[in-house]
């Protein structure tokens, strides 16, 4: 083999290892963009899921803030009850005191039921607003987790990019290698 020809063999060895290089570089970078194509979809259905709880987590905040509101209007329409009971309790002792029977006074004969019926309403408004908080807690924790997915699937989508772009500079290395063994490889024979 002349000195020439020599010179090709190692220009054409050279070549070809620049070839395997870049070639193992682009199926470990196309592996690589693959998991992360599959990691991107997982973060997208996550933060779908999300989206979806928040939804009906402040459908539900919304809803029970309407019917909280009508805590002051229920309300109302118990003192009002409770003031028609003391005026009707007021006339029913006047009739009782014109007749001959026992007089029962209505406040004492209700006022167990409309002292267990305030409870009750009390109760009910009072879970209403720790269910509200616990709601709004909710929210607050979905919108964190959802920001921190939104990082984690920008930092994703800037590795596929990379991915990409390493594999392309992979291939364009590839082109220029087998470009240079051919060239060589016709020299190293002749």
């Amino acid at each position: 083999m002349t000195p020439e020809q020599k010179k090709h063999e190692e220009e054409y060895l050279a070549a070809k290892k620049r070839y395997e290089t870049a070639y193992a570089n682009k199926v470990k970078y196309t592996r690589e963009k693959t998991a992360a194509e599959t990691k991107k979809q997982q973060l997208i259905n996550s933060i779908n899921a999300k989206k979806s709880e928040l939804k009906k987590v402040s459908d539900t905040y919304t809803d029970l803030t309407k019917t909280n509101g009508k805590d002051n209007e229920i309300d109302g329409h118990v003192k009002k009850s409770a003031k028609h009971l003391a005026t009707a309790a007021a006339q029913f002792k006047n009739i009782g005191t014109s007749s001959r029977g026992n007089q029962k006074d209505l406040e004492t004969v209700f006022s167990e039921k409309v002292t267990k019926t305030n409870k009750h309403i009390s109760e009910a408004f009072s879970g209403i607003e720790k269910a509200k908080k616990n709601l709004s807690g909710r929210k607050i924790t979905l919108n964190g987790e959802i920001t921190k997915l939104n990082g984690e699937l920008a930092t994703v989508k800037s590795n596929i990019t990379r991915y990409a772009s390493l594999i392309s500079d992979a291939d364009s290395t590839m082109r220029t290698a087998s470009v240079d063994m051919a060239y060589h490889k016709k020299y190293m024979t002749a």
